[in-house]
């Protein structure tokens, strides 16, 4: 028996390490080495022309114009031979995250994604290599225990060679073991405290969306970078520009409707259309981080009961219909945006911990993006916390805190603890405000799935409710499917703006304040001299900043839309521009550190 079963898990070992080279062997043959981000500092003789020639030599993919003439850049060769010729180059000085004698790059140099129209695909290979191997090792792990040691097996052990023999089993004894402890999670609520709920909830939503209008010039003309799921929902706006006009009233019918609960699902769903219309048009201006906790929300809380009290619909209904939800599937509704707030936090303390650790603790990042922000905030306190490094220090911690532990809060079935869970996101979201004068309404208004709902007529199970009505599986099955939206996009590290995010907003640190001087804030311009040799200024992305300094076909269309013929524009140049900061008083100078990237060169061959 003993050897049967080490024999069945050395097998499961097997088959998980050769489906685990099967797909390092895909990712490999399809997509090679992943890109590995250096730098590269060429010799300040060498002229554009030379350097682009060279790039293309090198494989060498700029993504960042640095001071001077270094450059970062993303190398997607990393073969030795392609690493030693970089490096023995004589128009190369210096390289960073390169190993210049072994003619390699760096074991711990970051690696970036690849450059592929579909990111997703070598993303989760990746993942699966890793997973693969892993579970693999610990089957292995097991099977020797299993062999060596059988008496040893118990508690967690046991539990976890169960579940490789009889993965069967093991799935629905967790699928069963979920489902209850969400049951669990999810308080009880009545139809009574859906209602004011729907008052208060469709009443913020209205306010908000009415107060901030959008444009069809929104949709031709976004101020953002956009991602191509964000793009494919502006294409109706641009094919049909009436739509816009028209989306006001559609949103305010249908959100007066769901309000006073008349057709309330097919309203809240009408609703939702025309929310995530305005937010596809408002966010081409503004960052998608507003309102995308708020979107979630709003498809999380589809097909709720609405309207089984203080309704239009209840009283059109009469007494036709005396079964009413259970208790837990009512608390859904009230609890929903409380889960939401608990995943995007947890969503973006992760973001901040992924790539550089606890150095965005041990750093006081929250004295930088104090500084950042300074001109905005409300207050001058956030710049008192950078005469204080371990203030700074303490303050990072706590954000880390409060965002990786509201979640265990919004789960926990004692209100008392969704209490502190909410005041603790209160707490957050007045710091953002008060230090760095980031007002987002849409994640203040999911504030009110911290209330008490279910004191509002304390709802009890119905008494003609069946077995099959006692457990709230749709509510499980939306709360379940937030889980998994998120884990997938953080891992994978998707964005798909307006509603999809990894919540990297402030997730960049510092390592110290010549590293925020060099790399925060920096803006490029196009800067173009006409006949009086007065200065004109264009800004734009660092993309196009790079198209241009590489004379790149855009360059055509970018300097023409930056400077009317009129003016008389005869040279341009890019311009890189960062802040400039007093550190002795921490505050940020008006006067930027401005830094040439380009020799001025002649336009007219644009006229």
């Amino acid at each position: 028996m003993t050897a049967s079963r080490s024999l069945r898990l050395l097998t499961t070992a097997l088959v998980l390490w050769l489906l685990a080279g099967l797909a390092y062997g895909s990712l490999r043959l399809a997509f090679g080495p992943p890109p590995v981000f250096v730098h590269v500092r060429w010799s300040p003789g060498l002229d554009n022309v030379s350097r682009q020639r060279l790039e293309q030599q090198y494989h060498l993919r700029p993504i960042a114009l640095e001071e001077g003439s270094t450059f970062s850049y993303a190398l997607t060769d990393t073969r030795s031979d392609n690493v030693r010729d970089l490096v023995l180059d004589p128009a190369v000085e210096d390289t960073h995250n390169i190993h210049r004698t072994a003619f390699r790059v760096g074991y711990f140099a970051p690696r970036l994604p690849y450059t592929t129209p579909y990111p997703a695909v070598p993303a989760v290979l990746e993942i699966a290599v890793r997973l693969s191997f892993i579970i693999g090792f610990a089957s292995l792990c097991l099977a020797i225990l299993s062999r060596v040691a059988p008496g040893l097996q118990w508690g967690p052990a046991l539990m976890a060679t169960n579940a490789f023999l009889h993965p069967g089993q093991a799935l629905r004894r967790t699928t069963d073991a979920i489902e209850a402890f969400l049951s669990r999670a999810i308080p009880n609520a009545s139809a009574e405290a859906v209602a004011v709920f729907r008052l208060v909830f469709g009443g913020l939503l209205l306010d908000l969306v009415l107060r901030r209008p959008v444009s069809a010039a929104m949709a031709v003309d976004p101020s953002n970078a956009l991602s191509p799921t964000h793009e494919f929902m502006l294409r109706p706006f641009i094919a049909a520009p009436w739509l816009t006009d028209w989306l006001p009233a559609w949103i305010l019918l249908w959100g007066l409707l769901f309000i006073v609960g008349a057709f309330a699902r097919t309203a809240f769903a009408c609703l939702t259309i025309g929310v995530l219309g305005w937010a596809t048009l408002y966010t081409t201006a503004t960052s998608y981080h507003t309102v995308c906790s708020l979107l979630l929300t709003l498809l999380a809380l589809q097909g709720a009961r609405w309207s089984d009290a203080w309704s239009v619909d209840a009283r059109r209904r009469g007494d036709r219909q005396r079964v009413r939800a259970t208790p837990k599937q009512y608390g859904y509704v009230t609890w929903a945006p409380a889960l939401v707030i608990g995943i995007v936090f947890l969503a973006a303390a992760v973001a901040k911990l992924r790539d550089t650790g606890l150095a965005w603790i041990l750093n006081g990042t929250v004295k930088y993006h104090f500084l950042s922000d300074s001109p905005s905030a409300l207050v001058d306190w956030g710049l008192q916390v950078g005469h204080h490094p371990w203030m700074a220090v303490a303050l990072s911690f706590g954000a880390i805190a409060i965002e990786s532990l509201v979640l265990i809060g919004v789960l926990a079935s004692a209100y008392r603890y969704r209490l502190l869970a909410g005041l603790a996101s209160l707490s957050l979201l007045t710091g953002f405000l008060l230090f760095q004068g980031l007002y987002w309404p849409g994640w203040w208004i999911l504030l009110i799935g911290f209330l008490p709902w279910h004191l509002v007529r304390p709802g009890t199970e119905p008494a003609s409710a069946g077995p099959e009505r006692l457990q709230p599986r749709l509510a499980i099955a939306f709360v379940v499917a937030l889980f998994a939206q998120q884990i997938v996009v953080s891992l994978l590290r998707l964005e798909a703006s307006p509603v999809f995010s990894t919540y990297d907003m402030y997730s960049t640190t510092y390592a110290s304040p010549a590293d925020y001087e060099h790399n925060a804030g920096q803006v490029y311009w196009i800067v173009g001299l006409d006949r009086t040799v007065e200065t004109r200024r264009c800004r734009i992305s660092e993309p196009e900043a790079v198209a241009i300094e590489r004379r790149g076909p855009s360059t055509e269309s970018l300097v023409r839309h930056c400077f009317d013929p009129s003016l008389r524009v005869q040279q341009v140049m890019v311009e890189a521009t960062r802040v400039q900061v007093d550190w002795e008083n921490w505050r940020l100078l008006d006067e930027p550190l401005r830094t040439r990237v380009t020799e001025p060169f002649e336009i007219e061959q644009f006229r």
